[in-house]
């Protein structure tokens, strides 16, 4: 079976560890094969982006016999059922995306992660470990709906802490590659610094984290000394900081793995379903704790934060 993995790249972010994952499901033995599509995200404002897109014009029936399509590594500019439709020449192959679940093409099974719950465990973390009450944040792209998860456990988390909820501490929707200008627009035009105005940024993912830490420096801050940040996705990106950064791991292996075992169920004629796993917390001193890792995966935020307080008294 000629098996298509479609992707906007495999060098940045979340692909640096996913696409080996799916990769190493592929035994050199001739059997199946995996033909690897990184296209760009679809409808980019980026010329080279756009370039990248003709990619996928060979995301057709005379090259795969079936495909996963990352869905939200290409969205941003567009949500998840534009880039599904502009696959519609494979509809009839078996089809599994990861983390784009779309109402306008109910029976693709969609494979996601929990990134509500693991962004909600960290801002509760935040607010009961480190006592933080004006949490700055970095959203990620508008038309993505991770990122919109992830925002949308921000804003609840706040409510059920009765936190107000302050637009000045909240970017503007942001590209991933953008956290760093995101975060400068907010200190500059809006004057924001940390202690006086914020205690602690969380950021929609590690990439968004480690651009921040950037402009940061050139402020003249340390993270976890004078400043304190949290990212998701548990990415490289998250190594470049200066200190160990906290996050949410994302199950990598069990993503590729149930994305590939849903579709090969597909093209065996079984009826398959939409499937989400869960995130793990990794606390690090990114946030001004000690490091430390939480084994287990998320189930309950407010369970979580209460052992966390246990844990660092």
């Amino acid at each position: 079976m000629r098996v298509g993995f479609v992707l906007a790249g495999i060098f940045t972010g979340s692909s640096i560890a996913l696409c080996p994952s799916v990769a190493s499901l592929f035994p050199d033995d001739g059997k199946d094969t995996l033909i690897i599509f990184p296209g760009g995200k679809l409808n980019s404002q980026s010329s080279l982006e756009q370039m990248k897109n003709s990619i996928y014009d060979l995301v057709n029936e005379d090259n795969v016999d079936g495909a996963i399509v990352w869905s939200s590594s290409l969205s941003g500019s567009v949500d998840s059922t534009a880039v599904l439709g502009r696959f519609g020449g494979i509809l009839s192959k078996p089809l599994v995306t990861i983390d784009g679940k779309s109402e306008s093409f109910p029976k693709i099974p969609n494979i996601c992660f929990n990134a509500y719950e693991g962004s909600r465990f960290l801002v509760q973390h935040c607010i009961t470990v480190h006592n933080a009450k004006r949490i700055l944040y970095l959203r990620g792209p508008l038309n993505h709906g991770s990122s919109i998860k992830r925002y949308q456990a921000y804003l609840d988390t706040l409510k059920e802490n009765n936190i107000p909820i302050d637009s000045n501490l909240i970017s503007e929707p942001t590209e991933w590659t953008q956290g760093g200008e995101g975060l400068r627009n907010m200190l500059e035009t809006r004057n924001l610094r940390p202690g006086r105005d914020f205690d602690m940024i969380v950021c929609a993912s590690d990439l968004m984290m480690y651009k921040s830490e950037q402009v940061l420096r050139s402020y003249g801050y340390v993270v976890g000394e004078n400043v304190f940040i949290c990212g998701f996705n548990d990415s490289i990106d998250s190594r470049l900081l200066n200190v160990p950064a906290t996050t949410v791991r994302l199950p990598y292996a069990g993503i590729g793995r149930t994305a590939l075992s849903t579709l090969y169920s597909l093209a065996a004629g079984k009826r398959c379903y939409d499937k989400e796993l869960a995130t793990t917390p990794i606390i690090r001193r990114s946030c001004g704790c000690e490091a430390f890792e939480f084994s287990s995966e998320i189930s309950s935020a407010l369970d979580l934060a209460a052992h966390m307080v246990k844990d660092f008294g």
